[in-house]
C-alpha cells in the first residue's frame, strides 16, 4: 500500500504468508495527518479437479469403443472463484456434446458432461479449468483407448508357379483372437493364412473375431494361370544339373562294370588255382619219394 502526500510518499507494506480465505477482506493503512488507503486481498484457492464415468472416477486410462457414445463427467470442488470448464480431445477443443451444471455452485463445486463419440486414432481426453487470474488453468486427463472390431482384406500372392498363398489382414483392437478363410462361400480353414491351387478358379473371403465383434473382408476372385516353362533361373539350373546327373551316372556305371570284370577275373583265377591243386594231389609220388611210400604203406602180419 502506498501513502501519498504532497511533501513525501510513503510506503507500508504487510505481508501476508500463508494467505487463506481467513485472510481475506480489506485492509486499510495511514499515515498520521494523511487519509487512509485501503486494499483488498482477494485469495484464489485452485480447485481439485477429477474425471468420472459412471460415478468411478477415472484415473490414467479409459477403455471405449469405437462409435459408442460413452458420458464422461468432470467436476471441479473446492475452487475459488468458481472456474469455467471445457473439454478437449487430442489437444483440440470439443464442443459437440457438452453439457455445464452449475446446480451447486453455491457449494463452490462446478461439474460438466460430455457425451463423447471416440473415434480410432482418439488418443487424449482433457478437461481444462479457466476463469482465475492468478492461478493457471488446471487440467484432467486420461488416455484413451479406443476399441473396435476387425476391419480386414484379403491378401494374394502367386508363392509358386502352382500355388496360391491368401493371407486375412486385419486391423483390429484389441487384437484377432480367430481367423477364418472362406473358399466358394464354404469354411476352408480357421487360419490366418492357407495355400491353394492356382490352376482352379475360386472365390476367397475371411473373417476375424475379437472381443468387441467380427468383420469380415471382401470376396476376392482368383483366377487359375498355367507356367508353360520354369522361371529362368529354375531353366538354367535344370540345364546344368541333367547333364551332370547322367555323366556322374555314367561314370558310376563303368565303374560297376569294371568293378564286375576284375571281380570274375579274380575269382576265375581262384578256381583255376584250386584245380591245378586237386590235380597235383591225385597223382603218384615220384621215384625218389618210393622209400618214403613204402614206409606209408601198413604193416600186414600172418
Amino acid at each position: 500500500m502506498t501513502v501519498t502526500n504532497p511533501d513525501n510518499t510513503v510506503t507500508m507494506t504487510l505481508e501476508v504468508i500463508s494467505a487463506d480465505e481467513e485472510t481475506e477482506g480489506q485492509y486499510s493503512c495511514q499515515e498520521q495527518g494523511n487519509d487512509i488507503v485501503i486494499g483488498n486481498l482477494i485469495v484464489e484457492i485452485p480447485p481439485q479437479l477429477m474425471l468420472k464415468k459412471d460415478g468411478a472416477t477415472l484415473n490414467e486410462s479409459i477403455d471405449v469403443v469405437f462409435t459408442e457414445e460413452v458420458q464422461i463427467q468432470c467436476v471441479a470442488a473446492e475452487g475459488k472463484p468458481s472456474v469455467s470448464l471445457s473439454w478437449q480431445v487430442n489437444g483440440e477443443e470439443k464442443t459437440a456434446g457438452v453439457s455445464t451444471d452449475m446446480s451447486r455452485e453455491d457449494e463452490r463445486i462446478i461439474s460438466s458432461m460430455i457425451n463423447y463419440i471416440p473415434n480410432k486414432d482418439d488418443e487424449t481426453l482433457s478437461c481444462i479449468t479457466s476463469g482465475q487470474e492468478v492461478i493457471p488453468s488446471q487440467q484432467a486427463t486420461v488416455s484413451i483407448n479406443v476399441m473396435y472390431a476387425p476391419s480386414c482384406s484379403i491378401l494374394v500372392t502367386n508363392e509358386t508357379s502352382n500355388q496360391f498363398r491368401v493371407i486375412c489382414t486385419c486391423d483390429a483392437n484389441p487384437a484377432v483372437s480367430g481367423y477364418k478363410i472362406l473358399v466358394n462361400n464354404s469354411l476352408y480353414q480357421e487360419a490366418e493364412q492357407v495355400f491353394l491351387p492356382s490352376t482352379d478358379p475360386a472365390i476367397v473371403s475371411c473373417s476375424a473375431s475379437n472381443e468387441i465383434g467380427t468383420g469380415t473382408s471382401e470376396e476376392k476372385n482368383l483366377e487359375p494361370f498355367h507356367v508353360d516353362q520354369p522361371p529362368s533361373t529354375t531353366r538354367v539350373a535344370l540345364i546344368v544339373a541333367i547333364p551332370a546327373v547322367f555323366i556322374v551316372l555314367v561314370i558310376v556305371i563303368v565303374l560297376y562294370i569294371v568293378y564286375k570284370k576284375a571281380r570274375r577275373a579274380e575269382k576265375s583265377k581262384e578256381d583255376t588255382n584250386k584245380s591245378v591243386q586237386a590235380a597235383m594231389n591225385m597223382l603218384p609220388p615220384a621215384e625218389g619219394d618210393q622209400s618214403d611210400y613204402e614206409v606209408m604203406k601198413p604193416i600186414v602180419r600172418a
